[in-house]
């Protein structure tokens, strides 16, 4: 049995293998990005209205936490922003670099094309990853800082 890297044999299959990449990586930026761009953009809203009803016409009671927080939404919404640019541009040079590969009759290892993608699928998801952590963290941050914050009113 022969253990010889299997190579893509039509160049096409680069192109095929793009595509897949393609897909993957903005199938997985999409689905988390919608979901942080939702709570983030969310949270910020619904944090400004409690917030101000809680505090009413004190608005001395809001302390620089209450900045922060909504600052790290605010962060949380900008950085999914470059995410999902990222992703784009990434899947672009994936493309480009695929194309000359075929445009020069070049064959490529299956195994290598499949570690470029997933290489690059695993940055993009370790962006996002982090991004919803911060995320959730700011989400329960609110949580507990709004519940303070009524106690201090009332």
């Amino acid at each position: 049995m022969s253990r010889k890297k299997k190579t893509i044999e039509i160049p096409g299959k680069q192109v095929e293998g793009w595509e897949n990449a393609e897909k993957a990586i903005g199938e997985n930026a999409d689905l988390l990005s919608e979901r942080t761009y939702s709570l983030a953009a969310g949270g910020l809203a619904l944090s400004f209205t409690v917030m101000s009803f809680i505090v009413g016409e004190e608005k001395s009671a809001l302390g620089w936490q209450a900045l922060a927080i909504w600052g790290l939404f605010l962060l949380c919404i900008i950085l999914d922003t470059i995410s999902i640019f990222s992703a784009k541009r990434k899947a672009e040079k994936l493309e480009l670099f695929f194309r000359e590969k075929e445009n020069q009759g070049q064959t490529m290892p299956e195994t290598e094309v499949n570690k470029m993608i997933d290489h690059t699928n695993r940055s993009i998801n370790r962006f996002n990853m982090i991004v919803f952590i911060l995320l959730l963290i700011t989400i329960v941050w609110t949580f507990i800082y709004s519940y303070l914050l009524l106690i201090k009113v009332s």
